[in-house]
């Protein structure tokens, strides 16, 4: 069968025998923010506009936390060397 005679998804489940189960795939786990990136973020807030690029939000935003986020999974790292 060509996927063009498939009309709905339904279908192709029935034909293939697939069961669709749908259910959340993402764990979130709890964090501890550090206070200094609190702090920073803060800052960015009252002091930088970050809205006026995608470089702004990325460098003032997106890369601190990131780079918090590095340094810990290097730390645990380095515990399982």
């Amino acid at each position: 069968m060509a996927f063009t005679d498939f009309k709905t998804i339904s279908e192709v489940q029935e034909r293939f025998l697939i069961k669709y189960q749908e259910e959340s795939f993402i764990r979130i786990n709890p964090v501890e923010v550090s206070k200094k990136l609190i702090e920073e973020l803060e800052f960015t807030e009252e002091f930088i506009d970050t809205r006026v690029s995608e470089f702004a939000i990325r460098e003032n935003l997106i890369f601190p936390v990131l780079n918090r986020q590095i340094n810990v999974f290097i730390k645990i790292s380095k515990l399982h060397i």
